[in-house]
């Protein structure tokens, strides 16, 4: 359900943020510069290569939806046992249908359910995705054992600090939660639901305003505001609430954020441009996001 609002959600979001750089771009013309990691002349060389040189689409695309699919696939499984559609039988060779109760109920192995539950895990999930990745990197520029080994353990490295962040943002989440700062900012005195997804975006926006990092943001939000969720006091599906805490994330991107750096250097933009495209883009993008979530909490409250 996350994916499917988080998708609907990110289209409008998107959508907004390529509309402000098209128009952005019909009134200021900024020159392709050189940027660190690549020269121009290595950009034009690249871009001219042939498509015999690149993976097949579906090859490309199978690092991010497998784990999709599979993680999702074993949920999907999960809900129809649950709600009886599906029975898991030891007797059962691998899949059947059976007419209980006058309906057709389709019944499935324990190794076929114990199978999906060890696909669905996200972390075999994932580890199948990095593993296709990696052999596609092999397969196709077949890089010399010291660069493979170079690649990996900068990407090992990247990994790393993604993991320190978001253990580091649980924890404070976690240590503001044991404060009462959740009781005091999680119980507002209106009812209204937009009250409750206005608290979400605006709590993770100035927390990522302040320190820069979007997922140390989002995951001290989800620990001030997780109470809130589980008390079953929104009048809408806690999904929301995420999407909320997600848009929030975005604005404002400036200096002490590290993607606004990469988009720089990588761009060769200046500081001075970077916050005259990046950081407005950003605040378009959050807001866009802010308004179709509350579109959907009041439509589609899903409860």
């Amino acid at each position: 359900l996350m994916i499917l609002v988080g998708c609907a959600i990110g289209l409008c979001s998107s959508t907004s943020g390529y509309i402000f750089a098209t128009l952005l771009n019909r009134r200021w013309d900024l020159p392709l510069r050189d940027s660190p990691d690549m020269s121009l002349e290595e950009l034009k060389t690249l871009s001219e290569r042939t498509d015999a040189s690149l993976p097949p689409l579906w090859l490309s695309l199978a690092p991010i939806v497998l784990p999709v699919l599979l993680i999702a696939g074993e949920t999907v499984l999960d809900t129809l046992i649950d709600a009886g559609a599906v029975a898991v039988s030891d007797t059962t060779a691998f899949i059947a249908s059976e007419n209980v109760g006058g309906r057709s109920q389709v019944v499935i192995s324990d190794e076929l359910r114990s199978l999906a539950g060890t696909l669905g895990d996200k972390n075999i999930a994932l580890v199948a995705a990095a593993a296709i990745g990696i052999l596609m990197l092999v397969w196709k520029i077949r890089p010399s054992r010291e660069k493979f080994a170079a690649g990996m353990q900068g990407a090992l490295a990247s990994a790393g600090v993604i993991i320190l962040i978001t253990a580091a943002g649980g924890a404070f989440g976690g240590a503001l939660q044991q404060t009462g700062v959740a009781e005091l900012i999680g119980r507002p005195e209106s009812n209204s639901q937009a009250v409750y997804i206005l608290l979400g975006f605006f709590i993770t926006a100035a927390i990522r305003t302040a320190q820069g990092s979007a997922t140390v943001a989002m995951i001290t939000s989800v620990g001030i505001l997780a109470p809130l969720a589980a008390s079953g006091q929104l009048g809408f599906h806690p999904v929301y609430l995420a999407a909320a805490i997600g848009c929030g994330s975005k604005p404002i991107a400036w200096m002490n954020d590290s993607g606004f750096w990469v988009i720089c250097k990588m761009s060769g933009l200046t500081e001075a441009e970077g916050l005259k495209s990046v950081t407005p883009m950003s605040i378009v993008m959050g807001l866009t996001g802010l308004a179709a979530t509350l579109a959907g909490a009041y439509f589609f409250p899903l409860v």
